[in-house]
């Protein structure tokens, strides 16, 4: 048996961008857009607490320029 939390983010971006994941403006990791422009991002991180998270995600292009974050994703843990 594994209690494992693990967080599944996903979008799209331009080919090859580099994307950077925020859990409540922090920094938890990064995932590169595919040559279809889709990017998957697992969250193995330290196991959350109960409370209100919201994910964010910026991109970076080839040419270096970076995007404002997106919306927030708003979710609630509940242990």
């Amino acid at each position: 048996m594994n209690n494992e939390q693990v967080l599944i983010f996903s979008g799209t971006a331009e080919f090859g961008s580099q994307v950077s994941i925020m859990l409540n403006g922090v920094a938890v990791g990064t995932s590169k857009a595919d040559g279809s422009g889709k990017w998957t991002f697992e969250y193995r991180g330290h196991p959350l607490a109960s409370g209100s998270y919201a994910v964010t995600a910026m991109v970076t292009d080839g040419a270096g320029n970076v995007s404002a974050p997106s919306k927030a994703m708003d979710f609630v843990v509940e242990l």
